[in-house]
This record gives structure tokens, C-alpha cells and sequence, in this order.
């Protein structure tokens, strides 16, 4: 009898550690939730998950910004963080991606309508610095622009660009106005 009744305590308190690791779980989702980090799957804000390859060599795409010019919107995906100081001067359409264009960044600018088509997409990276464009490629996967951020996936292939460079890339951050 003193057998069971330990077994049953063993089990009793067995149930009450799992319950609690369950509840510890739960709250910390709940703490990750609230915290403003993305979904499983979806980066987070700013940030782009994909990779920009000219060539052979692959670029690992880690940043997203985002501008809106007029009725279109400047998404640049890059490699790395850049310097707040600089983005107003490197979201401009049409001189802009200074960053990109010595060097000191590389990555991918894409000019995209309000309903998701590419108008225009640039690589920079290698020797590829903004003289590889392409014009009128299509639509992204997916884009959409709430609550003053824009989220998308896109990719090209080789066969797409007929260039000689690719991408993929998902990305979502907050949308900067262009001045």
C-alpha cells in the first residue's frame, strides 16, 4: 500500500511539474508575443530573410527599408544595418543608394507599386552596382502595406533576370516617407 500511495505522489507530482513547465511555456509565448516580435515564419520589422545572388556568390539579405515615394514604394533589402543618418539620402528614387552603389552595402532596391508590381529592381552587390536594372518584372509574391508598415516576399530566378543574378527574400518594415 505505502508502495501505491508513493507511486501516486511520484505521479502527483509529476503532473504539477509538467503543468507548471506547460504554464512557464505559455507565458513566455505570451511575453515573446506581446514584445513585438514577428510570427514564426515572418521576419521582423526591418528585417528580410533571403539572399541576393550575382553569380555565385550569395549575399545574405538581414535588413528591409522601406519609403514612400509619391504612389510607389522604395524597398531596399541589404546585408547589413544602415546608419539612420543616411537613410533619407539612400531611400530617394533616383540618385539615392548611395551605400549601395560604393560598396559599403550590398543588396537589392526594388520600385514597387501600391498593388505589388516591380517597376523597377537593382541589384548591388560584386561588380553588379546598379548596372544590372530591370524594368517592369512583375509582381511580387505577396505585398501589403498597413498600419504604416509594408511586408512582402518576391523572388527572381536566373532564367527571370537573363543576367546573370537572383533573389529571394521576405521582408516586412515600417514605412518611411521620402523627403
Amino acid at each position: 500500500m505505502e508502495t501505491r500511495a508513493r507511486s501516486r505522489r511520484t505521479l502527483s507530482s509529476l503532473a504539477i511539474g509538467v503543468l507548471a513547465a506547460g504554464l512557464v511555456l505559455a507565458g513566455g509565448a505570451a511575453t515573446a508575443g506581446q514584445s513585438g516580435k514577428a510570427a514564426a515564419g515572418a521576419p521582423a520589422a526591418g528585417t528580410v530573410t533571403g539572399t541576393l545572388t550575382v553569380g555565385t556568390t550569395p549575399v545574405t539579405l538581414t535588413h528591409a527599408y522601406v519609403a514612400l515615394d509619391g504612389d510607389n514604394y522604395i524597398v531596399e533589402l541589404t546585408d547589413q544595418a544602415l546608419p539612420a543618418a543616411s537613410l533619407a539620402a539612400e531611400l530617394k528614387f533616383g540618385g539615392g543608394q548611395g551605400l549601395l552603389r560604393s560598396g559599403k552595402a550590398q543588396g537589392l532596391m526594388l520600385y514597387v507599386d501600391g498593388k505589388g508590381f516591380v517597376v523597377t529592381a537593382i541589384p548591388f552587390a560584386g561588380d553588379y552596382r546598379g548596372n544590372k536594372m530591370l524594368s517592369s518584372v512583375g509582381s511580387l509574391v505577396s505585398f501589403k502595406v498597413a498600419a504604416g508598415q509594408a511586408s512582402g516576399t518576391g523572388k527572381l530566378s536566373l532564367e527571370d533576370t537573363n543576367q546573370g543574378w537572383s533573389y529571394q527574400a521576405q521582408f516586412t518594415a515600417p514605412v518611411r516617407a521620402v523627403k
